[in-house]
């Protein structure tokens, strides 16, 4: 009798042990918040509205170096905490601001080689206002996926929303994304999270714009590849109301 209360002890409470256990190896499968801190929010948040004196002079020499008032159907800014700051961005024509209207899609990259940060005389020990290289590049975009690509920036900016909890970092990447009328940004997402795989995206786009003419099939591929990933994740997890 005893070895049967035992018996049954152990069956009852075995999946409880394997469940401790397997959170003894991987705490985040006990604690979804856990994973969230991880990877961050599974959306973009609002722009920070507070325009601290300290931080114009960046924000001048920033637009003044990557131009980010010129019209873009979407827009992806870089700033990273040491490296070079980027932009690039997807547009027409000069006059062209309605998308189903434009025929030639062109993508532009602009990167500073120096970090626009540390260039200026409170972030660097020399105390100057060092010059900052930045490069261009533009290439032709596929019509076709120009558009798809907007429309996943309007997507994820369409789920823009406040964070349920802190999402401030230390050394991290701040990403913005843009497009007519809307705005949101991130910092430092996880991959497996929609804003990071937004950023693949916009990454592998830069990395087009800047591309050699013969390199660009691959990076066409790829890039096709992280937007249909993001589309079905989108697809699959749709907004919180």
């Amino acid at each position: 009798m005893l070895g049967r209360i035992l018996g049954l002890t152990i069956f009852c409470f075995l999946p409880a042990f394997i469940a401790m256990a397997e959170q003894e190896r991987d705490p985040s499968i006990a604690d979804p918040k856990s994973q969230a801190r991880m990877s961050g929010p599974d959306h973009l948040l609002p722009l920070d509205n507070d325009d601290p004196e300290w931080r114009r002079p960046y924000v001048a020499k920033l637009n003044a170096k990557l131009k980010p008032e010129d019209f873009a159907f979407a827009r992806m800014m870089c700033r990273p905490s040491f490296e070079g700051e980027s932009l690039v961005f997807i547009h027409g024509g000069e006059k062209d601001r309605e998308l189903e209207k434009t025929e030639k899609f062109q993508v532009t990259a602009r990167i500073a080689h120096e970090s626009i940060w540390y260039s200026l005389p409170d972030h660097n020990e020399e105390k100057k206002d060092k010059e900052v290289t930045i490069s261009t590049s533009t290439a032709p975009l596929e019509k076709a996926l120009a558009v798809r690509l907007v429309k996943v920036w309007n997507q994820m900016l369409e789920r823009t929303r406040k964070p349920d909890e802190g999402t401030a970092g230390l050394d991290g990447v701040t990403f913005e994304f843009s497009v007519p009328g809307k705005v949101g940004e991130t910092w430092s997402p996880g991959e497996d999270v929609s804003p990071g795989m937004l950023v693949q995206v916009g990454t592998v786009l830069r990395e087009y714009a800047a591309a050699k003419p013969g390199e660009r099939e691959a990076l066409t591929k790829e890039l096709k590849a992280r937007v249909l990933k993001l589309e079905k994740y989108l697809a699959e997890h749709p907004p919180r109301k």
